[in-house]
């Protein structure tokens, strides 16, 4: 497949199906995509506010102009994937975004969003990644329910919901590529830790919406739709998506196990981390432990973060029942 006059931070995924790297916090960590036919498009998923440029400049590298894009679908109110759409729809005059009913409120007004990731990230983090954050209008706004079809040229894509990371997370599916855009509902697995017996993945348990079984239930969802390939946002692009997804039940029934026999928080994102390392053992790849420390030092703290609350939460029912 050629990438004609792309810009360099789009690589080409199926048909029509470009993926773009937001460059959030690193190159190849976040990733949006840009669906293209019949010279309109749909964008899913935004980044954050200084990628925005780039965004759009890529779209037009790709020869669809502003006011051609007539979808800007929001996998989950998470900033890392949707700072950007206020900004972005400001760029697009004729666009609409595409969220889950429990998402939307937060793309109208994303004041709370912002408060609840400096609780999880911390002040600095969010002045120097998520800066600019904007509302869109409510009458640019569509909330989409589970099977609802967005049209693109003469292409059809459907919302299929997504819950587990999120309960407001939906993802898409192209049936023409055989493709679904997975936002944060199929893990996190980065390039440089891809070899050759596949990519090293892991969860997404960020707090506080937390639900494993709802995970697991997506999981099976987006395998039973025999799909070519599912495109996480971070990053790496699955093309062995039942095997994948049979890692991936393994690790989240392992994690829920590491964290009610944790003491403590930071005892948990020490257990998280053995956990991986124990995982690259495996696998023969233990000389990587130390990339992959690096490289998914974020991700795993907030994982932690995640399954914390998830187990406290769970603990609070518990006294409640009694």
């Amino acid at each position: 497949m050629t990438q004609p006059n792309a810009d360099e931070r789009l690589d080409p995924i199926a048909d029509g199906i470009w993926r773009f790297d937001t460059r959030y916090t690193r190159p190849r960590h976040t990733g949006c995509t840009i669906v293209v036919d019949s010279g309109r498009a749909a964008i899913f998923d935004t980044g954050v506010p200084g990628n925005v440029d780039a965004l759009v400049a890529a779209v037009g590298s790709l020869g669809i102009p502003a006011d051609a894009v007539d979808w800007v679908i929001v996998s989950h109110a998470h900033l890392d994937h949707m700072a950007g759409v206020g900004p972005l729809m400001q760029r697009l005059p004729t666009a609409r975004v595409a969220a889950h009913p429990s998402a939307a409120p937060h793309v109208i007004d994303p004041e709370k969003l912002e408060k609840g990731s400096r609780t999880v990230f911390g002040g600095d983090f969010v002045d120097q990644y998520y800066a600019g954050v904007e509302p869109v209008a409510t009458e640019r706004v569509v909330e989409t329910d589970d099977g609802d079809v967005l049209t693109i040229g003469k292409r059809e894509l459907q919302t299929v919901y997504a819950p587990g990371h999120a309960w407001h997370q939906q993802a898409i599916w192209d049936a023409r590529t055989r493709t679904v855009l997975a936002g944060d509902a199929f893990g996190v697995s980065y390039p440089e830790l891809v070899g050759d017996d596949g990519p090293f993945v892991i969860l997404p348990t960020a707090p506080p919406q937390l639900a494993p079984e709802a995970m697991h239930e997506t999981m099976d969802r987006i395998v039973g739709l025999e799909p070519a390939r599912v495109v996480p946002a971070h990053f790496t692009v699955i093309e062995q998506p039942r095997a994948v997804a049979g890692e991936l039940h393994r690790i989240m029934d392992e994690w829920l196990d590491i964290a009610l026999e944790a003491s403590s928080a930071e005892d948990l994102l020490e257990r998280l981390n053995a956990a991986c390392s124990a995982d690259l053992e495996r696998r023969g790849r233990g000389d990587e432990a130390a990339t992959m420390r690096e490289l998914y030092h974020l991700d795993i703290a907030v994982n932690a973060q995640g399954l914390w609350h998830w187990r406290r939460r769970r603990e609070e029912r518990a006294q409640k029942s009694r």
